[in-house]
C-alpha cells in the first residue's frame, strides 16, 4: 500500500513539473497583430571612421519578418574633417543574396543638421535584412548612430 501511494505521489509530482514547462508564444508561427519594430545602434567608435584607410562602414538590421514592411531609417554623421560620404540604404531577402540598393544620398558635410533620413510609408518593401552603407568619397567622418523603425 505504501508503494502505491509513493508511485501515485511521484506521478503527481511529475505531472505538475511537466505542466510548468509549457509556454505559449504569440507571434512565433501564430497570427501576428499589427506590430512595429525599432532597432538602434549607437556603438560606433573612432575606428569606424570613413576615410581613405577605411572606405566603408556598414550597419545591418535583421527584421526576420516574412511580410512586406514600411520603413524609417535615421542616421547621424560626425565630421572629423570636411567630408563627402555616400550613404546608402540596402536590403536583401536571403543571407546569401547580393545587397540591393534601395536609395542613396550624398552627405557633403557642414551645417548643424548632420542627420540623414530614409523613409518609405507608401509602398511596402520585401526585405528580411537591411543595412546602411557609409562609403568614403572625400575627407573623414564617422556615423554617430543608426536607427530603424519597421512597421507592417
Amino acid at each position: 500500500m505504501r508503494n502505491i501511494v509513493i508511485i501515485f505521489l511521484l506521478a503527481f509530482v511529475a505531472l505538475v513539473v511537466s505542466g510548468q514547462d509549457k509556454k505559449h508564444y504569440v507571434g512565433a508561427g501564430g497570427a501576428l497583430s499589427s506590430v512595429q519594430y525599432d532597432f538602434s545602434y549607437t556603438g560606433f567608435k573612432a575606428i569606424d571612421s570613413v576615410t581613405t584607410n577605411q572606405d566603408s562602414v556598414t550597419v545591418q538590421f535583421k527584421s526576420n519578418k516574412p511580410e512586406a514592411l514600411y520603413y524609417d531609417f535615421k542616421t547621424k554623421i560626425l565630421e572629423t574633417t570636411a567630408c563627402k560620404v555616400a550613404v546608402s540604404l540596402q536590403g536583401r531577402k536571403f543571407t546569401d543574396d547580393a545587397w540591393s540598393n534601395i536609395t542613396t544620398t550624398q552627405y557633403y558635410g557642414g551645417g548643424s543638421d548632420t542627420t540623414i533620413n530614409f523613409s518609405q510609408t507608401s509602398t511596402k518593401q520585401f526585405y528580411t535584412e537591411w543595412r546602411i552603407l557609409y562609403k568614403f568619397v572625400a575627407g573623414k567622418a564617422r556615423p554617430s548612430y543608426a536607427s530603424a523603425f519597421l512597421k507592417y
